[in-house]
């Protein structure tokens, strides 16, 4: 890819994206990934839904022929940013803040400012200049998901009121002539609201995003703050159920850890939303997990106490904490339970509570910490092996021979057996899907850890080598969970299990083992819309209600936000884990083999994935693009921070993905190409 860049002169020579620069040479390029959830403001009104700003308009075009590869048209630019005015119906006066494609490229950046110039000089005579800036010098230019990048960034700023400054700027490009333009850049942080001009005070912030291809494509979006409501803390003397879940202890002591930040962190633009709303997003707006936590609380500040004992591994003494697995649990959802104190009870024994029907009406969904999945690393490590999983913490595995069979005084009684035929099929089915015995839970549902139907068919061969030569071709299928295989075979092939355990044959055994009743699979609840609320929003906009990304250095929105304003620069030489960038780098431009760029904007932790969350194993994992990876855990984010499950709404749901190039089966040569799923980009919205 960099070799195809070179080939068209658009990567800079020094590894600095320095839009607006007269010392910019090209861009560098960047890895991101990011994710906004969208619905009409009138329905996002409806659900009481954080809307984070409303799409006024948008347009996308193509500049059409050009003398040759590469050279914009301003006048072309011109008119695709007048339509999205147009679509918008509001006037480029009345938009503060403009977040440019500008990457560095003396020709392309001036000829941008210079479109931008045409169209908002028509009809405005206000002497206060509109704000520009660009996100490339911080992360680089980050491709398919560069203008989700810039969407971000505005987002960002229009939650906390600033504008985040542009870098390395200085000195600016003489082509742009911006002293004789409408336009100030950003080069360092900015009030917003301080430096409206007096025809923008009584109206929400505006922005606009231009997003510009080499090729000459083009897109516009514009962005508006939403004033409809202000999410606000209040005190409250009312007792409410705070829960959490997890799919293990450790994740669940990661998510006491988030909160308690998120309630200690107030700021004058982060306000500490109400309790009510804070119980009820984290009752109907998360899928339960097996690990759970209630905590019934009359106000934020007990909540903040209780958190503050659990960080410690106390129990607060005369508090109302409960804490449970959820793997014994009821499909039916229970009737209206009688107070928080017996909801939070019961659901931290795997009842599945209707959470709505506990809350006020006017409870609202509110943007809170998110799950924190595992970082077990996946990845193509050689061109002899397969995959491999390196585990967040160092995990006891070893694959299942002869020599693990138990010995004779282990199998005792028919409890005992029982035990000791899970432990069998979880050290078989660890063997056969390449994960640690200590995350294969007898009670556990078989599919949540990458059963599907080829490894079932392998498993099925295995096992039948094992002596159980008249099982069931679907034997692992009828069968969720291990515990239920191992009952099944202890009842309907003893003498089997006996034989297989102690090496020898024996009377014959009574297949009268009790059967222990199948483990049945929590499901979330969905949540009920509420009545329309008064007023008449045009039922033109679109509403943003929950976002996230990872961006170079940047693991969160959070983060991102905290880089911009520091106006740190993140473009790095590559890393040396990623692949040798000083054994193809030569600074001459159209040297075979070789590159000029060995620089780039870097995510942080690639290779990381909780494979056990999403219901893979190991293999899998390691098999599949990161990109789709790193996909799978922002979507699940974003669904999140918009306060919702993935089944807690039935209305038909559109999913858009721009992703690059999948070279990551290319990453071991040819022997491992057989290896990694070569899935199309389209597959990508499937797999959501």
């Amino acid at each position: 890819h960099h070799d195809l860049l070179k080939r068209f002169n658009l990567l800079s020579m020094d590894g600095h994206c320095r839009a607006f620069s007269a010392d910019g040479s090209g861009w560098v390029v960047g890895e991101g990934v990011g994710m906004v959830l969208l619905r009409p403001r009138t329905e996002a009104l409806r659900c009481n839904d954080n809307i984070c700003a409303l799409i006024q308009g948008t347009a996308v075009s193509h500049c059409g022929r050009t003398k040759r590869y590469g050279i914009p048209n301003s006048d072309a630019q011109a008119e695709s940013i007048r339509e999205a005015f147009k679509i918008a119906a509001i006037e480029p006066k009345s938009v503060s803040y403009i977040d440019t494609q500008a990457t560095g490229s003396a020709i392309a950046d001036a000829t941008e400012i210079a479109a931008l110039t045409e169209v908002f000089r028509e009809g405005n005579s206000s002497e206060c200049k509109t704000i520009v800036g660009s996100v490339k010098p911080n992360v680089g230019h980050l491709e398919s998901a560069s203008t989700i990048s810039q969407v971000i960034k505005v987002l960002m700023q229009m939650k906390y009121g600033d504008i985040a400054p542009t870098v390395d700027t200085d000195p600016l490009n003489p082509l742009l002539k911006i002293e004789k333009s409408p336009f100030t850049i950003a080069n360092q942080p900015i009030d917003w609201r301080a430096n409206l001009a007096d025809h923008q005070k009584d109206i929400p912030y505006r922005a606009l995003i231009n997003s510009i291809g080499a090729t000459g494509s083009m897109g516009h979006m514009i962005l508006e703050s939403d004033t409809s409501r202000i999410v606000q803390g209040k005190t409250s003397d009312i007792e409410t159920a705070v829960v959490l879940s997890a799919a293990s202890e450790e994740q669940l002591s990661k998510m006491v850890d988030q909160l308690d930040k998120r309630l200690n962190s107030e700021t004058k633009n982060q306000i500490i939303p109400a309790l009510t709303d804070i119980a009820y997003t984290l009752a109907v707006g998360r899928s339960p997990q097996c690990d759970r936590l209630a905590m019934v609380v009359g106000t934020l500040d007990e909540l903040r106490q209780t958190l503050a004992s659990m960080k410690e591994h106390i129990t607060p003494d005369g508090k109302k904490i409960f804490r449970g697995k959820a793997e014994l649990n009821s499909a039916k959802v229970l009737e209206e339970p009688s107070s928080m104190v017996e909801a939070a009870r019961l659901w931290c024994q795997g009842e599945v509570i209707d959470w709505k029907i506990l809350f006020p009406r006017e409870a609202k969904r509110v943007p809170l910490p998110t799950y924190p999945f595992r970082k077990d690393k996946h990845w193509l490590f050689g061109p002899t092996e397969s995959t491999a999983i390196q585990p967040e913490q160092e995990q006891s595995y070893r694959p299942f021979s002869a020599a693990d069979k138990p010995h004779q005084n282990e199998a005792g009684d028919t409890r005992n057996l029982l035990h000791t035929m899970e432990n069998y099929l979880v050290d078989f089915f660890a063997r056969e899907i390449g994960a640690p015995t200590n995350a294969i839970k007898p009670n556990e549902p078989c599919e949540s850890f990458g059963l599907d139907s080829k490894f079932a068919l392998k498993l099925n061969t295995a096992l039948h080598n094992a002596r159980f030569e008249n099982l069931s071709t679907t034997f692992f299928f009828e069968h969720r969970t291990i515990h239920e295989m191992a009952s099944f075979l202890l009842h309907n092939h003893g003498n089997e299990v006996k034989n297989l355990f102690r090496g020898e044959q024996s009377e014959e055994y009574d297949e009268g083992v009790e059967s222990v009743p199948a483990i049945m699979e929590t499901h979330s609840i969905g949540v009920a819309r509420r009545s329309r609320r008064d007023g008449s929003p045009s039922t033109d906009d679109i509403a943003i209600i929950g976002m996230d990304a990872r961006f170079p250095g940047a693991q969160t929105v959070h983060d991102y936000w905290r880089i911009l304003m520091e106006g740190k620069d993140l473009i790095t030489e590559v890393p040396k884990e990623r692949w040798d960038g000083d054994a193809v780098y030569d600074p001459e431009k159209l040297k075979p083999g070789k590159t000029c760029g060995k620089w780039g904007g870097f995510i942080d932790g690639v290779d990381t994935f909780d494979y056990r969350f999403f219901k893979m194993s190991p293999k899998e994992a390691g098999r599949i693009d990161p990109q789709e990876r790193l996909l799978l855990q922002s979507v699940w984010k974003t669904v999140e921070d918009a306060g919702y499950t993935r089944s807690a709404d039935s209305s038909i749901t559109g999913v858009f993905i721009g992703c690059m190039y999948q070279h990551y089966p290319l990453l071991g040569g040819e022997r491992t190409l057989g290896l990694v799923s070569r899935n199309s980009n389209w597959s990508l919205a499937n797999r959501i």
